[in-house]
C-alpha cells in the first residue's frame, strides 16, 4: 500500500517541482531582467522583445511561440518529457503573466546587480525544471534535441541556440543591454548545469592495498556496490598489484574510507569527481 501511494504521489510532486522552477524563473525575469531591457534567451527572450514592441502580455506571447516547438517535440522527444513540458510551459506562461509587475516590489536600478540576481534566479529555476524532468518549452526543446543528438551539456546547448536572439535584442535595446545579457546567460546556464548535475555527481574511487580481496568483498557486502579489479605494477617495487575501482555516491565516501581502513590502514585511496555515470545500478539522465 505505501508503495502504491508513493507512485500516485510522484506526478503531483513532479508538477510541484516544475511549478517551483517556473515561479523562480518568472520572478527573475519580471523582477530583474525585463524592466532593464535584459533578456533571458529562448522563447522568453523573444517574448521580452515583443512585449517591449507591442505591450502584449508576455505570458501569452510565450505560449504562442511554443505551439510549433511542441509539435516538433512530439515527434522527436520522449512522450513523458513532452507532456510534462507542456504542463510546465502552461504554468510558466501563466506565472509570467501574473508576475509582470513584481519588479515594483523587488527590482533594483543597478543593471549589473539585476543581471547577476536575474541570471542566478533564472538558472536555478531552469535547473529545478530540468530536475523535475520537464522544460519551459522554447529553446529548452531545441536544447533537448541537441543534447539527445550530440550529448553536450544543456547549458552549452542553450547558450549556442540563443546567440541570434540576444543579437536581435541588442538591436532593440542597445549594445549595453546586449553585453549585459551575455552576462545573464553565462550566469544562468552555469547555474542550470550546477543544479542539473548536483544530485547526479558521483565519486570514482581507486584503492591500492595489500589486501584487495578482503576490501573488495567488504565493499560489495556492506555498500552493495559493484567493483572491478585492475591489474597494476608498483613503480618502485615492480610487484604486481590489484587495484580496486568502484563508483559511489558522495555521501558514501566516509563509509568507504572506514571499510578500507578497517582492513588496511595503509591503503592508498584516490577519490575523484565523476559528472555522469551510465550502466549497472545507475540511472541514465532523462535528457
Amino acid at each position: 500500500m505505501p508503495e502504491t501511494t508513493n507512485k500516485k504521489m510522484k506526478p503531483f510532486i513532479r508538477i510541484l517541482t516544475l511549478a517551483l522552477g517556473s515561479l523562480i524563473c518568472a520572478v527573475g525575469i519580471n523582477g530583474y531582467l525585463r524592466p532593464l531591457g535584459l533578456l533571458s534567451g529562448g522563447a522568453t527572450g523573444i517574448a521580452i522583445i515583443m512585449n517591449h514592441l507591442t505591450s502584449f502580455n508576455i505570458g501569452l506571447i510565450v505560449f504562442a511561440i511554443n505551439i510549433p516547438l511542441f509539435v516538433l517535440a512530439a515527434f522527436k522527444l520522449k512522450r513523458e518529457f513532452v507532456i510534462y513540458s507542456m504542463i510546465n510551459m502552461t504554468m510558466f506562461s501563466t506565472l509570467l503573466g501574473v508576475t509582470g509587475e513584481v519588479y515594483k516590489y523587488i527590482g533594483v536600478d543597478d543593471i549589473m546587480l539585476s543581471a547577476i540576481v536575474g541570471g542566478v534566479l533564472n538558472g536555478i529555476g531552469m535547473g529545478i525544471t530540468f530536475r523535475g524532468r520537464g522544460s519551459q518549452g522554447g529553446m529548452d526543446i531545441i536544447a533537448a534535441l541537441i543534447r539527445k543528438k550530440w550529448d553536450i551539456s544543456l547549458g552549452n546547448a542553450l547558450m549556442g541556440a540563443n546567440l541570434v536572439i540576444i543579437g536581435w535584442g541588442g538591436t532593440i535595446f542597445g549594445i549595453k543591454s546586449f553585453l549585459y545579457t551575455i552576462i545573464v546567460l553565462f550566469i544562468s546556464y552555469n547555474f542550470l548545469d550546477k543544479v542539473q548535475t548536483t544530485f547526479e555527481t558521483k565519486k570514482s574511487v581507486m584503492i591500492i592495498s595489500e589486501h584487495p580481496k578482503e576490501i573488495g568483498d567488504a565493499l560489495m557486502a556492506n555498500m552493495n556496490r559493484a567493483i572491478t579489479y585492475l591489474n597494476g605494477e608498483g613503480g618502485y617495487s615492480h610487484l604486481e598489484k590489484q587495484i580496486i575501482y568502484t563508483i559511489i555516491n558522495p555521501r558514501e565516501v566516509s563509509k568507504l574510507k572506514k571499510i578500507v581502513n578497517d582492513h588496511d590502514p595503509k591503503a592508498f585511496i584516490s577519490v575523484f569527481e565523476t559528472n555522469e555515470v551510465r550502466g549497472y545500478r545507475f540511472k541514465e539522465r532523462f535528457i
